[in-house]
Formats: C-alpha cells, structure tokens, sequence
C-alpha cells in the first residue's frame, strides 16, 4: 500500500461549516507502534473506535496505514503517534555514523561524563559505550557569559569541515562550550557543515541551550543518531499517508 486512503479533505481546516453538505469535521486519531502489536484509537463522530492490528517491524508505517484503514476512518486529518522506533535503535546500536564537534580540550566529554558511577568503589564497572563514533575539536572559546574568548576564523571552519568529512559520518553533532550564551560559532559550523555533507547535523544551541555541557552535548548525539533513523521512518509514514498531519513531524530533522 502507498498511498492513503484519507482525501485532501482530511486535512485541519478542511472541514465544512455547520450546515453545509459534505463530510463534516476533521477527525483525529492516535496511534501507539508496539513490538507486537500497534494500536489505533480514532475519533471522528461522537464515539471513539480501538483497532489492534500486528506491528510491521520492517517497516512500520505499514502496520499503522493499516490500522487507520481498519478503522474505517474517513475524515482524520491530525494524528498523535507514539513509536519506539527511536528507543530500538539505541538499544541495538542501530544508529547513524555520529561524529561530534565540541571545542578543543573537550574531545572527552562523552568519556569522562559525570560523577555518578553504579557502584562507587568497583573498579571492574564498565561504562556504556558512547554514541560517537568520532571526535573532532575546533579552536574557538567562548566564556559562560557569552564572551568570545577565542574567535573561530574562516580557516578553521574549512579545517573542521574536511576532518569531519574524512570522518564519513551518516549524521553530525555540533557541541561547543557554552554555545548556549553565543551560538554564532555553532551556527556558522553548521551551514558550512550542511553545505558541504548531505546528512542531519544537529546543534546543541537549538536542541537544548542550557549549562552543563555533558548533558548538552550527549543529549546532541543522541539526537543526530537516530536523526536518520527517525527521518526514514517519518519520511515513509508522510507517504504512506500524504493527508494526515503527524503531530511532531514537523519539527526539523536537522537543528540547526
């Protein structure tokens, strides 16, 4: 199946006013994408209709055009969706080639991490691997305030671009230090970044601009990972069903 089986119509403010023949109001539905099975709750009368269908594994916009269609929905034209397409493919380390981008002397901020540890006093722990497949640091320095410390130049952009393209990533994490005060630097790294590699790159200062680099720079790698997982499977589901706005889906998949 490749195309939907709701019409134009569907879509929000498609709906007729009070009164006027046609379908009436747009309908809405939810759907929740398990390993087993993928639910569907749909709404587009008074009563709300739950259809279970299998779950497609190979493709999952599968299992979910075919649970809208056993619905017998006619009129969707919103739906929720809630997937772990994601969440497997870290667990399965299914992910994108990721190379992260942070500022010189910060090459370890993935390794290092925080504090916490499992087991304080055992030293037999063994961290879980990061999702970086590569690291490449750039000279520039901003302070916490937002000061430029040390400016990134032109040369540097080019020197950064082309060890990240030797890197042969499928999808690219910019972190730098407190580019949540000043993004310019990130900002700049990135266009150059997207102009030169057809891939996702990520930055840090649109995903999450808060303090604490770990935390921004790991949540930026997880996000750039899956990026193409994610924009895949999204990109199938828009086919599959051409006429129904999936809340979420039109959140960029490059952040930029």
């Amino acid at each position: 199946m490749s195309t939907s089986p709701f019409p134009a119509s569907a879509m929000p403010g498609h709906g007729n006013a009070p009164g006027s023949a046609g379908p009436g109001p747009t309908g809405a539905a939810g759907v929740d994408v398990g390993g087993t099975f993928t639910d569907v709750v749909v709404l587009d009368g008074s009563r709300p209709r739950a259809v279970k269908v299998p779950t497609t594994p190979e493709d999952q916009s599968e299992g979910v055009a075919r649970g809208l269609e056993a619905s017998t929905a006619r009129h969707v034209g919103t739906m929720a969706h809630g997937t772990t397409t994601a969440t497997n493919a870290v667990l399965e380390r299914a992910v994108a080639r990721t190379v992260l981008v942070t500022t010189a002397g910060f090459a370890d901020v993935l390794a290092i991490g925080r504090q916490e540890r499992p087991a304080l006093y055992d030293l037999s722990i063994i961290k879980p691997q990061h999702l970086a497949a590569a690291v490449v640091t750039v000279r520039e320095r901003v302070a916490a305030d937002g000061t430029v410390l040390l400016a990134l130049d032109d040369a540097e952009v080019a020197r950064v671009v082309d060890a990240v393209a030797a890197a042969q990533p499928q999808a690219i994490a910019v972190s730098l230090l407190c580019s949540y005060a000043a993004e310019d630097h990130e900002r700049r790294l990135c266009a150059a970044l997207e102009a030169r590699m057809a891939v996702p790159v990520t930055r840090s200062s649109a995903l999450l601009p808060q303090f604490r680099e770990y935390e921004r720079a790991s949540t930026c790698v997880l996000n750039a990972a899956v990026a193409p997982v994610m924009g895949r499977y999204l990109s199938r589901l828009e086919t599959r069903l051409p006429d129904t706005r999936v809340s979420g889906s039109r959140v960029s998949r490059r952040l930029r």
